[in-house]
């Protein structure tokens, strides 16, 4: 199929739908510029937790009560962004001389928590077709008068690209720092992948392998010690090619990513469809945070992010946390992919990454 663009719904709400190859996605921009789809049309795989995709029955009766779900909690669903990323104790952190008061939006551990864009309206900056690629580009242009800056006083543009092929969908990010001071860059995903992504299978079906690194002890308020943790069998067979069975137990845990060449990966096997998902994040995604709720609920969250939880908080390097400085004028910019391929290992137990030393 030839790569085109075209404007829909999605439960009603204004979509951009890209097509290329047998690969579909769907961007909501007035809900954050969320990636909310990506689907193999051709076997039917939805690779993403979808709200629609939750229930049977009428359009209509899917459409309503879908989006309440969705409303009632985005972050599992699709690809929320995340500036800054995940928790921040009381809301509160410094840089560079300045002091940062984020709203408490999570009041049962009276932090912070996912930052301002995973709900804010993006404006559609570009839309078209190059080569064999549909693409699409969101924008948020932050200046004095946008709902953020009383909480970020910064300016500065954050553009979210999505580009489809035959090959799969890649995502890029970038930053521009148009402020006369330097500013603190913190981006993660909250990427949900729907377990399982066949229609034909089920989730015993399928495995969650990921180059998972140090793990970060968390307090009860959900924020790194300093300290790290050993793994436990769940986390071991993890980090090794063939995986482990994504609910196995619930699991809500923060983890560097191992260093090495190549992009960091979470991978999902389906071992009825012989058929896996690859999503590989940008090196400078330093950490993953992983989360599948209640291990009962279908979707297994991978988030990469480019810094530690909390990261200005924890008073240690920004070596170690991740935190980046972007100069004014300066630029950043990270890209990942998606793409569906052949299943490689078949249940294999060959490391990808191995135990870490603990100091």
């Amino acid at each position: 199929m030839q790569p085109w663009i075209a404007k829909s719904l999605y439960a009603g709400y204004p979509a951009l739908v890209l097509y290329a190859g047998n690969y579909e996605a769907i961007l909501l921009p007035s809900l954050g510029g969320h990636l909310i789809a990506l689907r193999d049309t051709a076997r039917g795989f939805h690779f993403l937790h979808e709200p629609i995709a939750m229930f049977e029955g009428s359009v209509d009766r899917a459409q309503s009560e879908s989006m309440v779900a969705y409303f009632e909690q985005p972050f599992a669903y699709g690809i929320p962004v995340l500036f800054p990323p995940n928790r921040f104790q009381d809301g509160w952190f410094q840089f560079a001389d300045r002091t940062y008061q984020l709203p408490i939006n999570e009041p049962e551990t009276h932090n912070h928590i996912h930052g301002f864009f995973y709900n804010q309206p993006w404006s559609v900056l570009e839309t078209g077709i190059r080569e064999e690629h549909a693409y699409a580009i969101l924008r948020q242009q932050v200046d004095t008068h946008h709902s953020v800056y009383k909480y970020f006083p910064h300016t500065f543009t954050l553009t979210l690209q999505y580009e489809l092929s035959a090959a799969g969908l890649q995502q890029q990010v970038d930053v521009w720092n148009q402020d006369h001071t330097s500013m603190p860059l913190m981006l993660g995903f909250h990427t949900a992948f729907q377990v399982p992504f066949s229609p034909h299978s089920q989730p015993e079906d399928c495995r969650i392998a990921i180059n998972i690194g140090e793990k970060w002890e968390l307090t009860d308020r959900k924020l790194p010690s300093g300290r790290k943790q050993k793994w436990d069998e769940m986390e071991e067979n993890l980090a090794r090619a063939g995986g482990v069975y994504p609910f196995a137990h619930p699991l809500d845990a923060h983890y560097n990513a191992t260093t090495g060449p190549g992009p960091n990966r979470a991978v999902l096997k389906d071992l009825r469809a012989e058929a896996e998902f690859v999503y590989e994040t940008d090196p400078q995604y330093t950490t993953w945070m992983l989360w599948n709720k209640d291990a009962k609920s279908n979707f297994f969250c991978p988030e990469p992010m480019s810094c530690v939880v909390n990261a200005p908080n924890l008073n240690l390097p920004d070596t170690v946390t991740g935190l980046v400085s972007l100069a004014p004028g300066e630029h950043w910019s990270a890209v990942s992919r998606m793409y569906v391929q052949p299943l490689s290992l078949h249940g294999s137990v060959e490391p990808i990454s191995e135990q870490p030393t603990l100091a």
